[in-house]
């Protein structure tokens, strides 16, 4: 075998090796992208409760804030008692 047949069936055997390499590669990549959008999508829930409670949060505190505006009127001398109305209703359980 001459010299030059050696890098041939050499450079064959080392394109069939980068053909593999590369098979393996893209089947690693898919597998990265398929965990990926797994965890996404496991994570979706858990973010989407969190932000309906801030929603929730921001309801609640404009209503308290409308309910202010109505003690106001009522009677705007009263800090004292509109301070208690917004305590009870911003913080129900204490």
């Amino acid at each position: 075998m001459t010299h030059l047949s050696e890098l041939v069936s050499e450079s064959t055997q080392l394109e069939a090796a980068v053909g593999i390499a590369r098979g393996a590669a893209a089947r690693s990549d898919e597998r990265i992208s398929e965990k990926a959008g797994a965890r996404e999508a496991d994570s979706a829930p858990t973010e989407v409760g969190a932000l309906m409670t801030k929603l929730k949060t921001y309801a609640d505190y404009d209503e308290v804030k409308r309910e202010l505006e109505i003690l106001k009127v009522f009677d705007p001398d009263d800090d004292w008692s509109i301070y208690q109305t917004f305590m009870r209703k911003s913080h129900p359980h204490t």
